[in-house]
């Protein structure tokens, strides 16, 4: 008797997998060591330790990565007994799918080792009553609600202003 019903998913799909806390690369190279194919996006923040700026390679989604699974040909049931896994997320008896389109924008997201912005590069402001303007890239953070911010420095009444904005509402200057 199966557990996970997947008949209506013939060609596959990416699915959800819930880790331990702070297991997501545990769970990662445990679901690829089985052959399972995976993706787990990450994202480069910037936060003070003992008083310096440092650079950390965080996950996006924090407890959670996906897995590519094929009804009829993948094997679940050692899923749930890998090291890292707490579980499959579920809607009811049914796993969460994610669409092909949405693990296909987050692949194509600047990975850290490949930032959009780069410290000390020009970069124009969107949105907001800054909008329109350039300013000069500093780094990225990770807001308490989640948010990614940016820290750039905008010359205003012939002044250098640091500035913290929605890392959304900049563009690189070509």
């Amino acid at each position: 008797m199966s557990l996970i019903d997947l008949s209506s998913e013939p060609r596959g799909g990416w699915y959800v997998i819930h880790t331990k806390p702070r297991q997501e690369l545990v769970a990662l190279e445990n679901l690829e060591r089985q052959g399972y194919r995976c993706f787990l996006p990450m994202i480069t923040v910037q936060r003070i330790h003992r008083g310096k700026w440092l650079e950390a390679e965080e996950c996006m989604f924090r407890r959670y990565l996906f897995i590519r699974l094929v009804a009829g040909q993948s094997n679940f049931s050692p899923i749930r007994n890998t090291r890292g896994v707490a579980g499959m997320v579920r809607f009811g008896t049914l796993p969460a799918i994610v669409p092909d389109e949405v693990i296909d924008a987050l692949m194509s997201l600047p990975s850290p080792e490949n930032p959009l912005f780069k410290k000390g590069h020009t970069v124009l402001i969107t949105e907001g009553p800054f909008a329109g303007l350039a300013a000069e890239f500093c780094q990225l953070e990770k807001s308490d609600d989640g948010e990614v911010r940016a820290l750039v420095l905008l010359e205003f009444l012939s002044k250098l202003q640091r500035l913290s904005l929605p890392a959304r509402t900049l563009k690189p200057v070509d």
